[in-house]
């Protein structure tokens, strides 16, 4: 019988580590992260469009000084469409409609108690309280930073 040499395999290098040149340019990991990373994985960095799309969301409400409760309903509509994107966006429209929902009910309290006189003077002091925590919101947000608002409720968890 004739003996053939059995064909002689040898597994094949493993990669090398990567050079320090390689890792100059490689990107952080925020960067490879994809937009439904979690903000509270260590440092999440929205993007420049999540930001805007935050602030959007923030400063459509002051429709409702126009057309009662469209503070709630314009901010829900962008919420809806965007928070599938992204989960920074879905915590951040939680946050808008919390404090939109909440400050409804105190201004409504306060409307009603217009007719025992203090509310002349709460009714005021809340659209001040309001409109400072609105612009705050969204100037937080564009900077990337998930404002809690004071006195807020959280109806949407």
């Amino acid at each position: 019988m004739d003996e053939t040499p059995k064909p002689h395999w040898e597994p094949p290098e493993p990669p090398s580590p990567p050079s320090l040149e390689a890792a100059d340019h490689a990107q952080p990991a925020s960067e490879n992260a994809t937009s439904r990373s979690h903000p509270s994985s260590g440092g999440y960095q929205p993007s420049p469009t999540e930001k805007q799309w935050a602030v959007g969301m923030h400063l459509i409400a002051l429709c409702g000084l126009m057309v009662p409760f469209l503070n709630i309903l314009a901010p829900l509509v962008l919420w809806l469409f965007k928070r599938p994107v992204s989960t920074w966006l879905d915590d951040e429209g939680k946050r808008v409609l919390n404090f939109q929902i909440s400050f409804t009910i105190y201004f409504l309290v306060a409307c009603l108690s217009v007719f025992i006189i203090i509310g002349l003077l709460i009714v005021p002091v809340l659209a001040v309280i309001y409109l400072a925590f609105l612009i705050i919101g969204a100037i937080r947000a564009s900077e990337g930073i998930a404002y809690r608002f004071p006195l807020t409720f959280n109806f949407l968890k």
